[in-house]
């Protein structure tokens, strides 16, 4: 993209695409620049159905710009089969009996606390020049260091501290991850 009035965003359609909502937007020189890998996070709150739609557009001239977007992630739409079937909303949804009504709406309660947990985890100083101190972790997360290059680094399970001082000045990926969902933090090492 060739000037700051461009930029392309995230939309969503709850009715199969006949209207849509902004989620996320980025405009170059001031979310991202050209020729640099940008990995970025919008946490979107459901509920989710067949009729949501997801979709990107660009907002760009025609003079040969590109924006490629790829390793997409779309976690915590789905606690397992019977998830799909209600919404916080019963009418129409037949089951067999009421138990069976509440106990998907449980499972939905607890995929949003789930989110809501790796929501919570901070991650600090960042920048920073030697440590990134973590908090608010999940006992049962995992971490996981990348370089823009996909290249693993550090693959460990619950800590506090994740030591940098031995890597080099840049941009990395921090990967956390549950048996329920994903959460990836952009992490500046100075």
């Amino acid at each position: 993209m060739d000037n700051v009035t461009e930029d392309f965003w995230l939309l969503i359609s709850t009715d199969g695409g006949a209207s849509f909502t902004e989620v996320g937007a980025w405009r170059r020189g001031l979310d991202f620049d050209n020729n640099e890998r940008l990995f970025d996070q919008v946490i979107i709150p459901g509920p989710f159905s067949a009729n949501t739609v997801l979709r990107f557009q660009c907002d760009a001239s025609n003079n040969s710009d590109w924006v490629y977007i790829d390793d997409v992630v779309i976690s915590g739409c789905t606690t397992g089969t019977t998830s799909g079937l209600v919404s916080n909303n019963t009418n129409g949804f037949k089951a067999n009996s009421e138990a069976t009504i509440q106990q998907v709406q449980k499972d939905e309660l607890d995929q949003v606390e789930v989110i809501e947990d790796l929501a919570k985890v901070v991650v600090f100083p960042n920048p920073t020049r030697d440590a990134l101190n973590i908090r608010n972790l999940p006992a049962d997360a995992s971490l996981q260091l990348f370089d823009l290059n996909g290249k693993l680094l550090v693959n460990t399970k619950y800590t506090e501290t994740l030591d940098l001082t031995n890597y080099s000045n840049g941009i990395y990926i921090l990967s956390i991850k549950t048996e329920t969902a994903i959460r990836r933090i952009k992490v500046i090492k100075e």
